[in-house]
């Protein structure tokens, strides 16, 4: 009696395996850019938060002394311009700078002041390049080299 043994393969061929690969990797291309995108966005509103609780800061500091500082350390941040500026804004530390710039000869420091939160790491690839606050409400975002007044969403 000749008995026969049927051989059945178990797993993937490597054409199967090359097929979602490829699959994956179609995927990855499509949706990794708009995840970047989506990350940056979130990024920014981080930075309108930070430029805002620096602004309430100085605010502050302008009821008790009558006059605005140039400098983040007398309102309490640990670091002066250009240094990150550590907030209660978790990624804004990380990803952004903040300064007060300097005043103009119309509007000097104890009167008024400017905000200015700058980009860093990844976020520099942003088509937004700054964000800036002033002392009188006025809010601007430079887009694409190009100032535009407010924050839109």
């Amino acid at each position: 009696m000749i008995m026969r043994k049927d051989k059945k393969t178990l797993g993937f061929t490597l054409i199967e395996l090359m097929i979602v690969v490829a699959v994956i990797g179609i995927l990855a291309a499509i949706a990794y850019p708009g995840y970047v995108d989506h990350v940056r966005k979130a990024r920014r509103a981080d930075a309108k938060s930070a430029l805002t609780e620096a602004a309430q800061k100085l605010e502050t500091l302008y009821a008790r002394n009558a006059s605005y500082s140039a400098d983040l350390t007398d309102v309490g941040y640990a670091h002066a311009n250009w240094n990150t500026v550590p907030t209660t804004v978790p990624n804004a530390q990380r990803y952004y700078r903040i300064r007060v710039l300097a005043p103009s000869g119309s509007c000097p420091i104890t009167n008024c002041y400017k905000l200015e939160a700058r980009p860093r790491l990844d976020q520099t690839n942003d088509a937004v390049s700054r964000y800036r606050l002033w002392s009188n409400g006025r809010k601007q975002e430079r887009l694409n080299s190009t100032w535009k007044n407010g924050w839109p969403d």
